[in-house]
């Protein structure tokens, strides 16, 4: 694993950078089995093979680390100065303070039905284009639909709408072709993240935030057009809130959250960026979660001999039934 911090100066009383002296500890504790190694290029890069190792690096020597700015420079037209990127200064202390009330139990637990109804809209679409063939029938792309419905979950957490039926400006080699919000939402941000292996991006960091090429200018549109559609529901919110207060207290999401914070209520800016923080951190874990789940199932032929089976006892037979 790339550790990706770039360490602080301070004032030490001895010869170590306190980035050096924060590994030494961690490591020296336990050497066996993590594997380390030191390369360069225009900068000195450590890589640690010990999670372990790299999760206290980012818990309890926090304050000695910052994170490495590639990823937050190649997506900043879209996740603006998300706390994932930012520096760990008192403002970013202020924003995840503010943010914490989303992830407390009871809001957790409202997730997950949240969750239940995107999974439950995502069968009806299935079984909407089964019906649309007439012979019972229809070709799904399993991973990309999975993929989707995720998506779907991040937004109506978010802000409260999953946004299925909404179009917006999507750009492809300089055509305008529309695109609902989860694909555009999915397919930009992973395009920004593929942008830091392009070879002007990897030798020149210069062009992170630089979009030069016309596939690159798409993508930038792309970004606009996502947090111009964020704006719009900021202010379709903010009037809910005004003018139906019980409706809006209801919708219990982040946005709901962030518009009643005083820090972040009247910065429509850094509620998009917090926004996007919510989608890139819930994609990235749902992603790695899943190929955990798939690699287990793999390895435990049983366990997934188990969910088929109540698959095809719990909803397959039911269907056929009706």
């Amino acid at each position: 694993m790339l550790l990706e911090g770039r360490a602080r100066s301070a004032e030490t009383g001895d010869n170590y950078h306190p980035a050096f002296r924060a590994v030494r500890d961690v490591i020296g504790r336990d050497t066996k089995g993590k594997n380390m190694s030191f390369f360069t290029s225009h900068e000195v890069y450590l890589l640690i093979g010990d999670l372990e190792t790299v999760q206290e690096l980012y818990t309890t020597y926090n304050k000695i680390f910052d994170k490495h700015p590639v990823i937050k420079n190649v997506t900043m037209e879209l996740t603006g100065r998300s706390i994932l990127f930012a520096e760990t200064d008192e403002l970013w202390k202020k924003r995840r303070d503010a943010i914490r009330p989303a992830f407390y139990k009871g809001k957790l637990i409202e997730m997950i039905e949240t969750a239940k109804d995107c999974m439950r809209g995502t069968l009806d679409r299935w079984t909407k284009k089964t019906e649309q063939n007439g012979d019972g029938s229809a070709k799904i792309d399993l991973i990309n639909e999975i993929s989707l419905m995720f998506t779907r979950i991040i937004l109506k957490c978010a802000i409260g709408e999953s946004l299925d039926d909404y179009e917006i400006d999507y750009w492809v080699d300089g055509v305008n072709v529309r695109s609902d919000v989860p694909f555009s939402l999915r397919n930009t941000f992973q395009k920004l993240l593929d942008r830091q292996f392009l070879p002007w991006c990897a030798l020149f960091p210069y062009f992170h935030t630089k979009f030069i090429m016309p596939f690159e200018r798409d993508i930038l549109a792309n970004c606009k057009a996502l947090r111009a559609l964020f704006e719009h529901m900021i202010k379709e919110r903010r009037d809910l809130i005004k003018n139906n207060p019980e409706a809006a207290e209801k919708k219990g999401d982040l946005l709901s959250i962030l518009l009643t914070d005083e820090l972040f209520s009247l910065d429509n800016e850094m509620i998009i960026d917090e926004c996007m923080t919510f989608f890139f951190a819930g994609s990235q874990t749902s992603s790695v979660a899943t190929q955990n789940l798939v690699i287990h199932l793999l390895k435990n032929k049983h366990y997934g001999d188990k969910i088929l089976k109540e698959i095809e006892e719990m909803v397959v037979k039911p269907h056929l039934e009706e």
